[in-house]
């Protein structure tokens, strides 16, 4: 069974608070790892933030999420104990 690589994502609203997004799901590692960091660097906006959640880290999950990848998902049934993404 292929493994998908899942990092939980959240929205903050500075002076009203946060939000959990949901996952964006990975079929590459690589590609999870970079997208994430890149993703936490250009996550600010104007009164907020929007991206991975920090610290960084991803979930390995079984291949039931269906692609193409990266894709969103509001929850997952299984997860793995959180990695760091450094």
């Amino acid at each position: 069974m292929k493994t998908l690589y899942a990092v939980p994502w959240i929205e903050v609203e500075y002076g009203w608070g946060d939000r959990p997004e949901g996952f964006k799901v990975f079929d590459n590692l690589d590609e999870c790892l970079e997208s994430s960091k890149t993703s936490s660097e250009n996550g600010n906006y104007d009164g907020g933030y929007m991206g991975p959640e920090r610290p960084m880290y991803y979930y390995e999950t079984p291949d039931e999420i269906e692609g193409p990848y990266p894709c969103w998902v509001k929850s997952l049934k299984f997860k793995s104990e959180g990695k760091p993404i450094i």
